[in-house]
Order: structure tokens, then sequence, then C-alpha cells
């Protein structure tokens, strides 16, 4: 796969359902306070995460409600400033009970954003996926793009453009990386594990640059497996680091019930470790629980 010839994409979502989720989970948390922990999370832990890859050929894209305060655009408009990879896009959504319209024009949005950056030139499109709160190695982007490059001329023999009589490469494939890190922040006590999560949420997608563009926001993360060719990465190091806490609004229902299962095992804190390959430190993440 000539590297001249895709465009990569890191993806995230911020505030986009903010509102909804609030109101669904019953929250005791304001909008206000929820942006102020996050974006502090944010600029602190996943940024510096991104900012810091050893490779940095590809853009990262993060989703933004359009009713974002003036207050809370500067502070991401100064991220952007010192980020020139960082691409904060705003969108102006409906109010959407049932998580259905938003998605739609999220995902709408996101392939004419794609469509329009790449152009006709670049024939592959990636979109990796990564949550607001979590964090990536910093050679996750480079060991990822030379395994993809490496795999394609193993499997397909750089032929990744011909769809006709089952040549080439299929419509879409997923991409993961097994091994990772799972810290638990609940009710102020921290616990770190080493996980094996094959099918994880830190997947990237890979597809033709065409009008067929299928988009990272499709489906959930965790179908992906379903619907795609799967590359499975070989390797044992830990190469994404994923947090749940108190203040993780898709885990509400279950973080005072969590307990680690047979995937997890239990590790130290390494504070040199954490920090020099993920940017990680162990007081950013606690900013996230009440």
């Amino acid at each position: 796969m000539d590297k001249n010839n895709f465009c990569h994409f890191v993806c995230s979502r911020f505030n986009i359902y903010l509102k909804e989720n609030i109101i669904k989970y019953k929250w005791d948390i304001s909008e206000e306070e929820w942006m102020e922990k996050h974006l502090d999370s944010f600029e602190m832990g996943l940024i510096p995460s991104i900012k810091n890859q050893t490779c940095q050929n590809f853009n990262y894209i993060c989703w933004f409600d359009e009713r974002t305060s003036q207050k809370h655009r500067d502070r991401i408009n100064n991220i952007k400033k010192n980020f020139s990879n960082f691409s904060p896009l705003f969108i102006d959504l409906p109010e959407d009970p049932e998580f259905n319209i938003k998605s739609i024009y999220l995902k709408n949005a996101q392939k004419k954003y794609i469509k329009e950056f790449c152009g006709e030139n670049k024939k592959i499109i990636l979109q990796t996926r990564i949550d607001i709160d979590d964090y990536i190695h910093k050679k996750f982007i480079e060991i990822l793009q030379d395994s993809i490059d490496n795999c394609f001329k193993k499997q397909f023999k750089d032929n990744l453009l011909k769809h006709t009589k089952g040549e080439g490469m299929p419509k879409v494939m997923s991409v993961y990386f097994p091994y990772g890190y799972h810290v638990s922040l609940f009710n102020k006590s921290v616990e770190f594990f080493k996980l094996k999560g094959i099918y994880n949420q830190f997947c990237t997608i890979i597809e033709n640059n065409n009008e067929n563009l299928t988009g990272l926001w499709d489906i959930e993360h965790a179908l992906w497996e379903y619907v795609s060719n799967k590359i499975i990465l070989d390797m044992k190091e830990p190469m994404w680091l994923w947090t749940i806490h108190n203040n993780n609004l898709g885990h509400r229902g279950w973080t005072s019930k969590w307990k680690p299962d047979k995937r997890h095992v239990q590790c130290k804190y390494d504070k040199k470790l954490f920090y020099d390959n993920f940017s990680f430190k162990e007081e950013y993440s606690k900013r996230l629980v009440n």
C-alpha cells in the first residue's frame, strides 16, 4: 500500500449526545460541569497521547455540538493552535431522545468531510475510533500503518482497488490491536489491569475512497467484527488504554457492580511506563471521578 495513496483519520465524539445522556441516565451533573471535567481530561490525557505519536501521518477529527459555549470553544481552539493535526468540527444537531437522528446526521457529516479533505487523489481511507477519555500507545499509528501496509502487500499484492470477481480488498476491513490496559476509576479507587479484548473500541476500518464510503459511525464499534473482514495484529504489547469511571455515562448502569473477568490480569501502576508510552498520569484521570 503506497502511503501517499491513503488518508488516515483518528475520530472521536465529544458532547454530541451529552444532553440526551444526562436525561436518559438521570445523571446528577450539569452540562457545564461535564464539559469542564472532560475538557480537563482531554487536554491533559488524550490530546498528548495523540499529539506524541511517532507517526504524524493522520488527521484527528473530533465532533462537538454546535451549541458548545464560547468559553469551551476557546479552550478547544487553543488546543487546535498547538496541534496542527487536530480538526475540531462543530455540527448543528436536533434534539434526539432516541439517539437515531443525530447518528444519521453525524455519519453523513463525517463522510462529507472525509470526501472533501481527501479529494480524488487518495484511494484508501483509514478511520480509527477512540473515546475522549482513553489513550493510545505512542507507536499506535506507526505500527498500525506499517502492519496494514505489510498485510496488504502479502495478502492483496497491492491490488487494493479491484472488487470485480472477488479480487483485491474487501469492501470494508477492520483492524484491531488485541491487548491493552484497563484502568478502573470507581469511587476514587484506582485499579490497573492488562486486558485481552480482541474486538475492542479502538478499531480501525479500511475502505476504498468512493461514493459508497461506509464511515466509522455507521454502526457501533462492537458490530464491526460481524460486517467486515478482520485483521488481528499479532502483538502482545498493550497498545491502548481504556478508562472506566463514575462519570463515563455509557457505563453508568453498571459501575457500582463492575468486577474484572477472566480476561483481566491485575498489574502494578508503573508511572514512567504509562507516561512514556501513553502520556497517562493517574492524577489526570482522577479528575473524572466524583
